[in-house]
Parts: C-alpha cells; structure tokens; sequence
C-alpha cells in the first residue's frame, strides 16, 4: 500500500519554504473555527518578521522539523518527495507520513467532517465552514440516466 501523496505550492519569497527546502518535511494543520483570529493572524504576518511559534502550541511526531499545532483537530506530517518549480512557486510533493486526528472528532473509527469543522479560505472571498451532508457516496451518481 502506498502512502498518500499531498502537495502544497508556496511563494517562493515565503520563509517556510526555507525549512522545508533544508529539512525535506513539513506539515499541513487544519485549523477550526475555534481558531480562526489565531490562524488568519499566522496568515497576515511573515515569520521573517515575527516569531509566530508561541501563537499556538506546538508538537512534533516522527519527524522533528516539521512542527504541528496542537489546537488543530487534524495535522498531517509530511515527507518531501519532490519539489518544482511551477510559474514562479514552490510546489512541494510529499507523501503523508502520519496523520494526527483529536480523537474527539472521531466517530466509529472515522474521521466525522462536522466534528473537525475546518477553517476554510476560498480564495479571494472569506472563511467558510462544512454545511449540510448530502447523500451517501457513490450513492447520488445511480440516479443518473444515460
């Protein structure tokens, strides 16, 4: 079974590309909107002018360089396997070495989307949060007629 593949593309001029570039890892923390003040001002400002690191608090698993926040319900540890250059950015490919998920945002051995409740930035628009399930999948599609 092979890992998950991820990938994330990042300004070149982003001071995290620096660590992930020496390192080869890195994380992907998916903040709820419990977080959101703490999360957009992380956004907002650049960790070449200030030390974000005491903004949330943080833990490390297999790899110590690739720092996860503690208050995210969902942290993904990632391992660099590839790195481009695509129009200008970063693209950094890397294969999810562990996921971490708040056991409270489980139900029956499953991650439940409402109990994470993500933080989501639609680009150019605003925060969004998960709204009403649908149907089951593979479940809508049998409806349809050919």
């Amino acid at each position: 079974m092979h890992p998950a593949t991820i990938y994330i593309s990042t300004y070149k001029n982003h001071y995290n590309n620096i660590g992930i570039i020496k390192n080869g890892v890195f994380s992907v923390n998916f903040p709820s909107h419990k977080s959101a003040v703490k999360a957009d001002y992380c956004g907002l400002v650049s960790g070449k002018d200030i030390d974000k690191s005491k903004v949330f608090d943080v833990f490390y698993g297999e790899s110590e360089f690739a720092p996860m926040i503690e208050e995210c319900p969902v942290c993904l540890e990632c391992k660099t396997i590839n790195h481009v250059d695509v129009n200008g950015m970063d693209v950094f490919i890397a294969e999810v070495m562990q996921s971490y998920i708040d056991d409270d945002c489980i139900i029956n051995g499953k991650p439940d989307i409402h109990l994470i409740d993500p933080m989501i930035y639609v680009m150019k628009d605003n925060y969004h949060r998960i709204g009403e399930r649908m149907e089951s999948p593979f479940s809508v599609g049998k409806q349809y007629k050919n």
